[in-house]
């Protein structure tokens, strides 16, 4: 018995090394800057009432210290922590990135097989969309048009981020939502949203065209801690155990 705890836990671990050394080459990028009407009226451009905004961005393959080009075959997620009264806080994922993503563009497919842009009475939170609310965001999975660069240095990064997905809708504005109570009901509407970062550090949030937030001064910067993919973690921690059930029974 105690020659096959050894065997498990050194194939187990063997296993663990192959995961990590396979790890996917994912960057996360926090990023901050000013925000001017996020928490006044929409598409104030006074800066009287600014509020600092942040976020992260995760590429993939991306070398520090050498330049970066990006579009949607290697862009993978952008999130928005706000705070804003205009936009929920989001992560939106590539839904064309990996077939084995978990997430997929519910508001596409929908949208294609019914040909409606408009759907009623869906409780909130929906299974139309978004795909998910964890922790607070709403997240989204989205076919999208992405195109940017970063500087090897972070010293100046271009990001334009274009997709449409079903959101709810008051009148024909896009509403929060984190506006909305569970087991409300809301009208869901097809919009086009667009995330632009300008090399100059200028940046908004659009939804049809209309600003809804509105920024400057957008900076980035390489997260602290660079999450592994989650399989390595699983397998490295059933080796880990094996060898500490090994240890009790010796």
């Amino acid at each position: 018995m105690k020659l096959k705890n050894i065997l498990a836990s050194v194939c187990l671990l063997a296993l663990s090394s192959t995961a990590s050394a396979g790890v996917i080459d994912y960057t996360t990028f926090n990023w901050s800057g000013e925000c001017s009407d996020c928490l006044s009226d929409k598409g104030d451009r006074s800066y009287e009432d600014s509020t600092p905004a942040t976020g992260n961005i995760i590429l993939d393959g991306f070398t520090e210290g050498q330049d970066f080009v990006f579009d949607q075959s290697n862009f993978v997620s952008f999130q928005y922590d706000g705070p804003s009264t205009h936009v929920d806080q989001l992560v939106i994922h590539n839904a064309n990135y990996s077939e084995d993503d978990q997430w997929i563009d519910q508001s596409n497919i929908l949208f294609a097989q019914t040909g409606y842009t408009g759907y009623t009475g869906y409780n909130v939170i929906p299974t139309l969309n978004p795909d998910a609310v964890l922790a607070g965001y709403t997240h989204f999975a989205e076919d999208m048009v992405v195109n940017g660069w970063i500087k090897g240095d972070l010293s100046s990064y271009f990001l334009n981020l274009t997709f449409d997905t079903f959101v709810p809708v008051v009148g024909n504005e896009y509403k929060p939502l984190s506006s909305f109570e569970p087991g409300d009901t809301a009208i869901f509407s097809l919009k086009t949203f667009n995330i632009s970062y300008a090399s100059n550090g200028d940046w908004s949030i659009t939804v049809d065209g209309t600003p809804n937030d509105i920024g400057r001064g957008a900076s980035i910067a390489l997260a602290a801690t660079q999450v592994p993919e989650p399989s390595s973690v699983a397998i490295l921690g059933l080796g880990l155990l094996g060898l500490m059930r090994f240890r009790k029974k010796a």
